[in-house]
């Protein structure tokens, strides 16, 4: 199952992934579980869900104006 990213934000070691807003229950489930995979494969130290926050909106607004930062639009992770 691939999951819908609308949009990946890097800056330093954290990355945030925007889920698309096609069915945010299945897009979530599925996103957890690839983290989960991610994180047991010690790829990732550890993750989260949730709604976006200020922080998340800023580090969005400002990525590219940010050196060292990448966005990348409409972006699919695969599980």
């Amino acid at each position: 199952m691939t999951i819908p990213i609308a949009r990946r934000v890097r800056v330093g070691r954290r990355v945030l992934l925007t889920l698309g807003p096609a069915d945010a229950d299945a897009d979530a489930e599925a996103a957890v579980a690839w983290a989960t995979r991610l994180r047991s494969s010690r790829l990732v130290e550890g993750y989260a869900l949730a709604p976006a926050t200020l922080e998340d909106v800023y580090l969005a607004a400002t990525a590219e104006a940010t050196p060292g930062a990448a966005v990348t639009p409409q972006e699919t992770a695969h599980a």
